[in-house]
């Protein structure tokens, strides 16, 4: 039996997977490579059919980061060690993730069940399918509760 490692060592080296994984290294780097201005404007977006997406806030900084259309291609080219990317291309954020960032999830409350209702009160025959279930559902209810339930007596068997 192969371990986990061993197995994604194989995956990885797979030329289309290894590329990806590349090109995931270029998103974590992205903001150390294009640190310096106006560079600094864009945050990648993705990757398709070649192209390079990079995403800016406005078109004001969309224009600007076109005029250095060619030292983004030739910087993500270089950290990748191959010509991975033939264009760049320029999209309006709208909201949208970065690739290169992470977002945190907002702290939040532990879920906690709402505390079941007490029940009780409908009289069904205990013979019957729905008399049964009503039943284990009061007994159940009374033992989250802590509370016992009278005169409801379950099978010991688990039925």
């Amino acid at each position: 039996m192969r371990s986990f490692a061993q197995l994604f060592a194989r995956f990885a080296a797979r030329p289309k997977v290894a590329r990806k994984l590349r090109i995931a290294s270029l998103w974590r780097e992205w903001p150390r490579l294009f640190a310096d201005a106006p560079f600094d404007l864009g945050r990648p977006l993705g990757e398709r059919d070649r192209v390079l997406v990079v995403g800016v806030e406005d078109p004001l900084a969309m224009q600007e980061l076109s005029f250095g259309r060619t030292d983004i291609l030739t910087r993500a080219n270089e950290f990748l060690g191959e010509q991975c990317f033939d264009k760049v291309r320029f999209e309006l954020i709208h909201g949208r993730a970065s690739l290169g960032e992470t977002q945190a999830l907002p702290d939040s409350e532990p879920c906690r069940p709402a505390p079941l209702p007490r029940v009780g009160g409908l009289d069904l025959p205990p013979d019957t399918p729905l008399g049964r279930c009503y039943a284990k559902y009061i007994a159940l209810a009374a033992e989250r509760r802590g509370e016992s339930a009278p005169g409801i007596r379950m099978k010991e068997n688990g039925q």
